[in-house]
């Protein structure tokens, strides 16, 4: 067998170009991009949303850009198109982060040690003001953090000690919805000055709820303090029975499983949604949630 075919099975095998002109969605987008957009141009609508269904249409296609890969011995070359690298949109790009981040946080990131994840969503009036005012996300994130911390605390042997944990800021729901919420993978325990480890003990629902109360207590009494709630609106929210915050920590890592946690961590990283659930209906386009 000569070395050019051989080449040509090896990089069929590492590398298979990708023909996204031929699928709906980017068909779809570049048949009505234009006119998405003039309809929008009417609205405040933020530059970058433009920039990155333009960068998408490039992406992958070989007359933007591409690599050439070649052998010296046999002359063998084949073409790489360059991507787009949207952080957006692209489901190509997306999908290759969400793999690379979820191998690093894996491999040499993440301890052996046993890991939770919280999920907390919230109502939709604090969605609202999060969505508008993105400088807020980070101290509200702060909050979330220093709440899991008090409870890992009162859940282990040790008396202080630092706490390891990524999050991820997903802005979308199930349903393709605007739902900012956090995904937080936290390691399960302290580690104090030395380095050692402290495991938490079993954290039951009602310590998870008071978890929850107290977030619900503080990002509301922060809104209120920058002046997007009046005091009696506050004090209403505090009084609901279902305050709208919804926080869950049900779902554990052990420290062995590297691969449910490498699972996770995709599932935490995942773009907004699939291509191969796009799929024509008529004149209209449907998308598949299950």
């Amino acid at each position: 067998m000569s070395c050019a075919v051989k080449m040509d099975q090896m990089a069929t095998l590492v590398y298979r170009q990708r023909r996204p002109e031929r699928t709906r969605l980017y068909q779809t987008i570049q048949n009505e991009l234009e006119s998405w957009l003039k309809i929008r141009s009417l609205e405040d609508l933020p530059a970058f949303v433009e920039k990155e269904f333009r960068a998408f249409l490039k992406c992958g296609i070989l007359a933007y850009g591409f690599a050439r890969a070649h052998c010296s011995h046999c002359g063998y070359d084949f073409l790489v198109a360059f991507s787009c690298k949207g952080r957006g949109f692209c489901p190509s790009c997306n999908t290759k982060r969400m793999v690379e981040t979820a191998a690093y946080l894996t491999d040499l990131v993440f301890p052996k040690v046993r890991l939770r994840q919280w999920v907390l969503s919230f109502p939709k009036r604090i969605r609202y003001f999060l969505q508008h005012n993105p400088q807020y996300i980070n101290p509200i994130l702060q909050i979330f953090i220093r709440a899991i911390r008090k409870a890992l605390l009162l859940n282990c042997d040790a008396n202080a000690g630092k706490m390891g944990a990524v999050t991820f800021l997903q802005r979308f729901g199930s349903s393709l919805n605007l739902h900012l919420h956090f995904h937080s993978i936290v390691i399960d325990g302290l580690f104090d000055k030395e380095g050692n480890f402290y495991p938490a003990g079993f954290l039951s629902s009602e310590e998870v709820f008071e978890v929850e109360k107290e977030i619900c207590q503080k990002v509301i009494k922060f809104f209120l303090k920058k002046g997007f709630l009046e005091k009696e609106e506050a004090e209403n929210m505090l009084a609901w029975e279902n305050s709208g915050f919804s926080l869950d920590a049900s779902v554990l890592i052990e420290a062995e499983d590297r691969e449910g946690l490498e699972r996770l961590i995709r599932y935490c990283a995942r773009p907004i949604f699939a291509s191969s659930r796009l799929e024509s209906a008529g004149n209209r386009l449907k998308y598949i949630l299950s």
